[in-house]
């Protein structure tokens, strides 16, 4: 994340190709992902309240990231697909394959979708974060002895212990 090999993700790199240790090291890994904001135009999910903000935060995975990446960059498309007026919508299909969430089947809709005037007006009165404020700070020295120290007392099996590191770290929910 700030151009620095973790050292944590290092060690469990080297589990991930030893079959006894694959296991614990799938638990351990963090999967890359990238943030994009935009709009929901169709979801089949439900929800009960609608949030005031209508301009989402979504977590990308690499598979994701790429399919969007070449449509971005692709040279035979004359507007940019982000374009207010004549940008595209990116439909995400997710299907299964071999019991892992395949999003092949996503892709750039290649015909012109304007934004209405109410997503328009939230372009300009709702202040869109910088998406880099959702990252985290980068950890101080001290922080990540706090961390390699809470790493293997999980692969010990202890449980967070809030007096040791709860000034620092808080699980979500916690």
């Amino acid at each position: 994340m700030w151009n620095e090999t973790c050292p944590i993700l290092a060690e469990v790199r080297a589990w991930l190709k030893d079959p006894q240790l694959e296991e614990m090291g799938r638990k351990y890994w963090k999967r890359r992902s990238y943030l994009f904001h935009g709009f929901v135009r169709q979801s089949d999910l439900s929800e009960p309240e609608k949030p005031a903000n209508p301009i989402r935060r979504f977590v990308v995975s690499p598979q994701l990231f790429n399919l969007i990446r070449a449509g971005l960059l692709n040279p035979n498309i004359d507007e940019l697909p982000t374009d207010y007026v004549k940008g595209l919508d990116f439909k995400i299909v997710k299907t299964h394959l071999n019991g892992f969430a395949d999003y092949n089947k996503s892709d750039w809709i290649y015909k012109q979708s304007a934004l209405n005037e109410k997503r328009k007006q939230a372009l300009t009165s709702i202040k869109i974060p910088n998406i880099d404020r959702h990252l985290p700070n980068k950890p101080s020295q001290q922080e990540q002895k706090l961390i390699r120290e809470m790493f293997e007392a999980s692969i010990d099996g202890e449980t967070y212990n809030p007096e040791k590191w709860g000034e620092f770290y808080k699980p979500r929910g916690f």
